[in-house]
């Protein structure tokens, strides 16, 4: 199996605002009602950037464009960015609407941008633009300035920015197309003036928060033929609407804390010397459980 290395699976970051700005956030920053709902779903990230952090990068687009978020971001007033992987079919599945919304809201000031985390090499640079070759929105390849101006755990995921790179709400993940023109509308009407905070180092870390809410987790542990632990296997649990990122530890185990469901399991990366048949289809449990993946040592 030929090794894709998905740098940006563990991705992280330092945000930077000030703690009056905090205590301001819902009149500087004021977030649509429906977000409530997408709470409910479990949609909205817990442990993306806040708003009011500005995201700053320089990277290239698919076709080798040298990119700044200055730039970018100052061409329209609300910015979608819209990260995913050419593994994710919920992700790959989104892309036609996504389009349709660029063409929509480009008269009202909105564009759409697309941050493809995958395209850490020249295969996976040609299936992105393969995939997106029908469309006119910016693709971004995988960056590391990008990498630590983003934080993830599941594609799809979205932002929203003004025109000065400042993020006007928390990070909602999964294909919510039937919520991006909303989220558009609001933002356009309320937040586009917001400005980034006075800096004053934060780290925000809240996968610590949600492992405490639910102790019950799936567990999968990788081995090889013989049993042995494999380390460092990158792969992604997807439902209908997402994937989610994994990567097993030192000792070969994985560890999800999601909601129960039974996730499609992709192998995405495995360490050098090792190899899995990527026509086998594997499935998590739709209860919480133990599971066991075998890899070939070659």
């Amino acid at each position: 199996m030929k090794k894709a290395i998905i740098a940006g699976l563990t991705l992280t970051m330092t945000l930077s605002f000030a703690a009056a700005a905090m205590a301001d956030e819902k009149s500087q920053f004021p977030q649509p009602d429906f977000m409530s709902e997408l709470e409910e779903i479990g949609a909205v990230s817990s442990i993306g950037p806040e708003p009011g952090t500005k995201i700053e990068f320089t990277t290239k687009d698919l076709n080798g464009n040298e990119i700044d978020s200055a730039s970018l971001f100052g061409q329209a007033d609300v910015t979608m960015v819209n990260v995913w992987q050419t593994g994710c079919y919920p992700c790959v599945e989104e892309l036609p609407e996504l389009q349709k919304l660029a063409d929509e809201y480009a008269d009202k000031g909105c564009q759409v941008v697309t941050y493809c985390i995958d395209t850490v090499n020249d295969d996976t640079i040609n299936r992105a633009s393969e995939l997106t070759s029908d469309y006119s929105f910016v693709t971004l390849v995988q960056n590391s300035d990008l990498d630590n101006a983003v934080e993830i755990e599941a594609t799809p995921t979205s932002y929203f920015v003004n025109r000065d790179g400042v993020l006007l709400g928390q990070p909602v993940e999964a294909a919510l197309v039937n919520y991006y023109g909303r989220f558009f509308d609001f933002f356009l009407e309320n937040s586009t003036d917001a400005n980034a905070a006075d800096t004053q180092e934060l780290s925000v870390k809240k996968t610590a928060a949600r492992a405490d809410k639910a102790a019950d987790k799936y567990i999968i542990n990788v081995v090889d033929q013989d049993g042995n632990p494999v380390a460092d296997v990158n792969a992604t649990l997807c439902t209908d609407s997402a994937c989610n990122l994994v990567k097993s530890d030192e000792k070969g185990v994985i560890t999800f804390s999601g909601e129960p469901y039974a996730y499609h399991i992709n192998i995405l990366q495995l360490p050098d010397g090792y190899s899995f048949d990527s026509a086998e289809e594997l499935h998590t449990p739709d209860q919480y459980g133990t599971m066991t993946v075998t890899v070939h040592k070659d």
